[in-house]
This record gives C-alpha cells, sequence and structure tokens, in this order.
C-alpha cells in the first residue's frame, strides 16, 4: 500500500486472511481433538465402572437371594415339622397320665381335696367352660368350690402349667380339633376362630396359637387344605 500497488496489496490481504483463518481453523480443530479424546475416556472410564458395578450389584444381588432362599427352607422345614407333629398327636391322641402331686403340695392339699378338684377340671374340661372369655382363676375357683391357691398348685402339678398356660392350651386345642375335624372351620377368618375359642382379639389369639403349636393359624389351615386334596 505504501508503494502505491493496490493489486498486489489485495492479493497479499486476501492470502494472509486465508492464513489466519486457517490456523484459527486448525486450533479449533486440534482443541476439539482433545475435547473428544478426553471426554471418549472419560465414557470409557465411567462405563467400565458402571460395569464392575454392575456385577458386584449382581453378586450381591444372587448371594443375598441364596441367602434368603436357604433361610426360607429351613424356617418351611421347621414349620412343617411342627406341622406333622399336630397331626401325629391329633392320630394318635390318649388321655394325658396325670402325675403324681410333689410332696410340698401334699401337705397343702389333702389327697381327698385333690382328688375332688381333678375331678372337678376333667368336667370343666369336658363341658368346654374354658371358652368363656375372661375366664379367671378366681372364678372359677368359686365355680368348684375351692380355693385359688388350692386350684393353682393342683393344675401346676398335674397339668404342667400356670393357670392361663392351662386355659390357653384347652382353648388351642380345642379350636385345633374343630379346623382338623371340621373342615368348614377353615373358611373361617382368624377373628372369628378366635371367637369361637373365647378370645377377646385376633392378635391374642394368633399368638397363642403360634407359640403352643409353633406354627400359625392360617399355616395349618393350608397345610390341612393341601393334604387333604392330595388324599
Amino acid at each position: 500500500m505504501e508503494l502505491g500497488e493496490k493489486e498486489k496489496s489485495k492479493f497479499y490481504m486476501t492470502n494472509y486472511s486465508f492464513l489466519k483463518d486457517s490456523i484459527a481453523d486448525v486450533g479449533r480443530t486440534n482443541a476439539n481433538k482433545t475435547i473428544n479424546k478426553i471426554t471418549k475416556e472419560v465414557e470409557v472410564e465411567h462405563e467400565e465402572k458402571s460395569t464392575k458395578q454392575l456385577i458386584a450389584g449382581g453378586a450381591f444381588i444372587l448371594i443375598a437371594a441364596s441367602v434368603g432362599f436357604f433361610l426360607w427352607r429351613r424356617n418351611n422345614k421347621k414349620l412343617h415339622k411342627s406341622y406333622e407333629l399336630m397331626i401325629d398327636k391329633l392320630k394318635n391322641e390318649s388321655i394325658p397320665q396325670k402325675t403324681e402331686a410333689n410332696a410340698a403340695n401334699k401337705n397343702i392339699i389333702s389327697t381327698e381335696t385333690e382328688k375332688r378338684i381333678l375331678n372337678q377340671l376333667e368336667a370343666f374340661e369336658n363341658s368346654e367352660e374354658f371358652l368363656k372369655p375372661n375366664l379367671t382363676i378366681s372364678l372359677l375357683s368359686t365355680q368348684l368350690n375351692t380355693n385359688s391357691k388350692y386350684l393353682s398348685e393342683v393344675i401346676k402339678s398335674h397339668k404342667s402349667h400356670s393357670f392361663s398356660g392351662y386355659i390357653n392350651h384347652l382353648k388351642i386345642n380345642y379350636i385345633v380339633h374343630k379346623l382338623y375335624n371340621e373342615p368348614k372351620y377353615r373358611n373361617y377368618k382368624t377373628s372369628h376362630l378366635a371367637e369361637v375359642c373365647g378370645y377377646a382379639s385376633p392378635q391374642v389369639f394368633f399368638v397363642a396359637f403360634k407359640k403352643i403349636n409353633k406354627v400359625t393359624p392360617s399355616y395349618f389351615i393350608q397345610k390341612l387344605s393341601e393334604d387333604e386334596s392330595t388324599q
């Protein structure tokens, strides 16, 4: 431009601009390549990490499932064993043997009184009076014309239970027989079964049944139905 050669000036300016743009373009291309490379490396690393996490998670789930299945199977075997014991007892029932009262009780209760209370308890068991809700040892001792202390000692010595345990066994044994011998009872709700055997609530009935028989009422009913369908 200083020499006044406009054509050459225009030529060199055009080439200068092209060269400048080319250098900038190469810079951008290289930068993009670097960014793409870094991005790809991050993605690969992320995929590898995700794969490892997936494998670890799968292994954990498999182990947990195996342990859960083992515990379920062991528990199921225990339940089935308890159920079989219940059925064997129902099939081979015999009159329980009465145990002799201990020496300490002999000094408290006369033989005649003890025999009378035992006979009254037998009549009580056969009359199904134990199904009455809210039955207490005071009420029963008054009904049997004796005192609570004597009645408690006789039950403990000859029935091997406290009064509440004795009544619970009578009630649960009653409903077990109903479920075993009369299929219609298997269609009743737990709340109705509890009411039938004199429990104030289904929860109390459920706890007593499981404590005595080692299985729940629903499990017992289910197995009875399955056994009946296979016969």
